[in-house]
């Protein structure tokens, strides 16, 4: 996988993931809302590893930089500029900082942006959700041949629990995508019950071979807070 597919796969995970949601019970379940503050920001550090089929990594080992910077809240809509790098890839840093800007309102719907300004935020249920029910969203995907991607995204709520001694909401993550970027797979989630701001992730992902040839390509991600 060439270093533009990784980071790709990098925005896709962090998209699936939630951000700056606020968790808390009601109706004998938990609801999941966006919690903005002006002049907040979170940064994420992203690292990938990739191998081929069921062998081991092989070679590639990358960390990517994600930054929010909320820049204002009005009437439960939250403007958000987001920037994206440098990557580092095998511990030399390559590329640069890309930024765009977006709007997000409480329930986590993207309602002013670029067409990919999804990435970073996720749609929350309408209502409170119970240990064990799901809830499926849907983000952008990166484009391969000129092709627009959507990939389809799963949640589970198992549990309150902790993370590196923070109480957390566990949410399971299956990602599917269809279009030309073929990537299956998933991992956990735990967002944090104070704020519902990412604290961790882990995934294990299945991809296409970009190149139609070969084994697919296999893909371990982890996201945690910089």
């Amino acid at each position: 996988m060439k270093l533009m597919h990784v980071a790709l796969v990098s925005l896709l995970v962090v998209a699936a993931t939630g951000a700056n949601a606020q968790i808390s019970p009601k109706a004998g379940g938990y609801l999941f809302r966006q919690k903005f503050t002006k002049g907040g920001k979170i940064q994420y550090i992203t690292e990938i590893t990739q191998g081929m089929g069921s062998s081991a990594v092989q070679g590639i080992s990358m960390t990517m930089p994600f930054v929010q910077r909320v820049t204002d809240v009005s009437r439960g809509i939250a403007s958000i500029s987001v920037s994206v790098g440098p990557a580092s890839l095998n511990k030399k840093s390559m590329g640069k900082v890309s930024t765009y800007q977006m709007k997000v309102d409480t329930q986590g719907k993207v309602v002013g942006g670029p067409a990919g300004g999804a990435q970073g935020v996720t749609a929350f249920p309408v209502k409170p959700i119970k240990f064990g029910q799901t809830w499926t969203a849907t983000v952008p995907a990166p484009r391969m041949g000129g092709e627009q991607s959507t990939a389809t995204a799963v949640y589970k709520f198992l549990k309150m629990g902790s993370y590196r001694g923070k109480r957390a909401a566990v949410v399971a993550v299956t990602i599917s995508t269809n279009g030309g970027f073929a990537l299956t797979g998933g991992g956990t989630s735990y967002l944090s019950a104070e704020d519902g701001s990412v604290l961790g992730n882990v995934m294990k992902l299945t991809a296409g071979n970009p190149t139609g040839q070969g084994a697919p390509i296999t893909v371990n991600v982890s996201v945690r807070r910089g």
